[in-house]
């Protein structure tokens, strides 16, 4: 018997040469998913070098700015102050405003003053992205978001996000805004955050509603209305809304199935966890809100999660897996 488990073991030459094949086929595999993530990078980088992105987030860093060094040449009359701000307050976007003070030294020396540049600022951006999208802008970027945790209790584990969720359904009906108090910094961070909102918001219209949902062949002469980009926007602002609130959701529900066996001998935690996650986050939204955020939500895992696990594997952030591994999921992709 033992001779012939040997001589079965040892039949190998051509076992050897279909394993070496194999592995052969795995490690080209690897190649050129490692090529297309490449590819994909370069593409990003030359999209965001040739694009509008870049010459835009210059014009931001420039209009949150109080640098003077050679200051912008004078083709103005000198107006009053007065007439300067009625000018000011008849604009309307970023790039008029740009335009404006880049043209005239006596209008960015008014724009300038302390107070009054963050009150311009964030009316241009109000403008831009209307009231409630902007208090939602707000909202995220809080230190009440960072400060949120997780209570380390069994029962009403996410009080705090209920509290931080009915003050937050409350303010974002508001109808007015006091721009004064507004810093430029979260106004910087608020429009450079806006600028991805508005990038991915257009893919995500090319890549799902502007197809056929049979042929998936592109609708002819459908463009991105307003209306519908204000929804899409508020949908994605609020699935960052809750990604920030729940960053560390996945310890949430382990931490919680953990207790829940110790004390009961159970595993009832993620039920419990997830039931407690509706009524402090979902249960704030209408149904039609709720199916906004699913869809973006699934847009967003499609489209970049292989990207972003590709790179972090290539880049060394995670320990890499067998090079089977990549055949296998370039045989699942294609």
């Amino acid at each position: 018997m033992a001779k012939k488990k040997n001589s079965s073991r040892q039949k190998s030459p051509e076992d050897a040469a279909k394993r070496l094949k194999e592995e052969r086929l795995a490690i080209l595999h690897a190649e050129v998913r490692q090529e297309m993530v490449q590819r994909r990078i370069l593409a990003v980088n030359e999209i965001a070098a040739n694009s509008l992105v870049q010459p835009y987030r210059t014009k931001l860093h420039f209009l949150s700015s109080k640098a003077v060094a050679t200051g912008p040449v004078e083709i103005f009359d000198r107006l009053l102050i007065e007439v300067m701000r009625q000018i000011f307050k008849e604009l309307t976007d970023i790039d008029s405003l740009h335009s404006l003070i880049s043209a005239s030294r006596s209008f960015h020396e008014c724009y300038i003053n302390d107070q009054y540049q963050c009150e311009v600022f964030c009316k241009m951006l109000v403008d831009e992205m209307t009231l409630p999208i902007f208090l939602q802008a707000v909202a995220i970027s809080s230190d009440s978001v960072r400060r949120i945790r997780w209570t380390g209790q069994w029962t009403r584990a996410f009080q705090n996000v209920r509290e931080f969720m009915d003050q937050y359904s409350t303010d974002s009906r508001a109808t007015t805004y006091d721009g004064s108090s507004y810093n430029m910094r979260t106004l910087l961070s608020i429009a450079e955050f806006h600028l991805i909102i508005k990038a991915v918001t257009r893919d995500f219209f090319e890549s799902c509603l502007n197809l056929h949902p049979w042929t998936h062949e592109k609708y002819e002469k459908s463009e991105l209305g307003r209306h519908e980009e204000l929804r899409i926007q508020r949908a994605f602002y609020n699935l960052e809304l809750y990604v920030r609130l729940f960053k560390r959701g996945d310890y949430y529900l382990i931490e919680q199935t953990l207790l829940n066996e110790r004390l009961h001998g159970i595993i009832r935690g993620r039920q419990i966890v997830g039931q407690e996650i509706y009524e402090a986050f979902f249960d704030h939204f209408s149904f039609w809100e709720l199916e906004e955020i699913v869809s973006v939500k699934d847009y967003m895992e499609r489209e970049y999660n292989d990207v972003i696990n590709e790179c972090k594997y290539f880049f060394g952030k995670k320990l890499p897996g067998s090079a089977i591994r990549f055949s296998i999921d370039l045989k699942k992709n294609n």
